[in-house]
């Protein structure tokens, strides 16, 4: 439904649409199942992952996906599951459009770059 609505509001005609996931930390207190004591955050945390589309050159940020994961997780862990179903469906609504995939470094593994490598049929840089 959001992409849909976005596509209908810029007339399916977006320039560059911004694929943007980050980890982000929710610090934990007490005996929470899967939270676990992360070195980077220097707590007991969880991880989730969030992902956000930006369209153009607007200023706005649509928050599109989150998903928890365990305090321990690394940062790619299901990042491919989203990209792959985002890419798709963004794809597919605006097929004219340059797509960025933005990524921290924690992202920065084997499999994900070789799946950005792989699909640049989706036209990503």
């Amino acid at each position: 439904m959001f992409i849909a609505r976005h596509r209908k509001r810029l007339h399916a005609s977006a320039r560059r649409i911004t694929i943007d996931l980050d980890p982000t930390d929710d610090p934990t207190h007490g005996q929470q199942q899967f939270t676990f004591f992360n070195r980077h955050y220097d707590s007991y945390c969880y991880l989730p992952m969030v992902c956000f589309l930006t369209f153009n050159e607007e200023a706005e940020q649509y928050l599109v996906a989150a998903v928890l994961r365990r305090g321990n997780a690394t940062g790619s862990l299901g990042a491919l599951g989203i990209l792959r179903r985002l890419i798709t469906r963004v794809s597919d609504a605006f097929p004219k459009a340059k797509l960025r995939v933005r990524l921290d470094g924690g992202f920065a593994s084997p499999e994900v770059l070789d799946f950005l490598d792989v699909n640049r049929k989706w036209n990503i840089s």
